[in-house]
């Protein structure tokens, strides 16, 4: 894997949108990693995380409440077991530990079939002190197919929920044909133990009626510590690949009807991010 240190961002300053482009080449673009430094400035300074290819939006995490969209995106890289250190924090669209080689950089942008240049925008918050901001952007060679609809580059959907009464609610989401690998659902309410449910207690997935996933949080939490996954306090993964077996991921192309369920055991507010693999210019 390549990997090169981009231009600076700009501007670096509190309240401000830093951006930096990535350049062009024909390569596929698969992680970046954002060094954070400066007086005081710190993953949770971190308010808006957003990846652009040209004008079209393909990588959200916004803050909701307390949480902050840096902080949310650590808790994503360490359920993944991504290494977690107070100075960096990973943007990755790989799988490290999928099965196959094609599988593990399926979701990298190969730049040689996109029109757009990719911009990377990240919010810091008023908080910051004299802040200072750069990233290292790693690279493999191009995906080796001719039509540009054929790839698929990994994304981040973001759909803020709030619910004033506890029992089972639904979230609105078309995938539009996308592969959903994850949906990441932070909520405020109680945590749980191994015994006893957290507040967000359930979740179900259902394509044209059938149950794809239907896990309480406890039997949940369990299964994905069984395959190294480390579940993150104030955060309900549903991860339909969480044996690294891409094959496990959602086809919503096909689908009639979808249901993405989530089962409160009280009022609770905050994100449901999905986690997708799309074509550049689809969702």
């Amino acid at each position: 894997m390549f990997s090169q240190r981009l231009a600076d961002f700009s501007p670096i300053a509190p309240g401000q949108v830093a951006t930096v482009k990535v350049p062009r080449y024909a390569l596929t673009f698969n992680r970046l990693m954002l060094r954070l430094g400066g007086t005081t400035f710190t993953k949770a300074l971190i308010s808006k995380i957003e990846i652009m290819i040209g004008t079209r939006r393909v990588y959200l995490i916004d803050s909701v409440g307390a949480l902050a969209a840096g902080t949310i995106l650590d808790m994503i890289n360490r359920y993944r077991g991504v290494f977690d250190q107070a100075t960096n924090l990973t943007i990755d669209f790989t799988e490290r530990d999928f099965l196959t080689i094609a599988a593990r950089e399926i979701g990298g942008i190969d730049m040689s079939k996109i029109t757009d240049d990719v911009y990377v925008n990240i919010t810091i918050a008023g908080g910051a002190v004299a802040p200072t901001l750069y990233a290292n952007a790693f690279y493999t060679p191009p995906q080796g197919r001719d039509i540009e609809d054929t790839q698929l580059i990994q994304k981040l959907v973001t759909i803020p929920y709030s619910f004033a009464n506890g029992g089972r609610q639904q979230i609105t989401f078309d995938p539009k044909g996308a592969l959903i690998k994850r949906i990441y659902a932070t909520f405020t309410g109680s945590n749980g133990t191994a015994t006893a449910e957290s507040n967000l207690s359930r979740f179900e997935v259902r394509k044209n009626s059938n149950a794809l996933f239907e896990l309480l949080s406890t039997d949940n939490k369990f299964l994905q510590q069984e395959y190294r996954k480390v579940p993150q306090s104030g955060m309900f993964v549903v991860d339909l690949v969480f044996d690294n077996n891409l094959s496990g991921a959602l086809v919503t192309a096909d689908a009639a009807a979808l249901e993405f369920a989530p089962t409160f055991t009280a009022a609770d507010n905050g994100v449901m991010i999905f986690e997708v693999l799309d074509a550049p210019y689809n969702l």
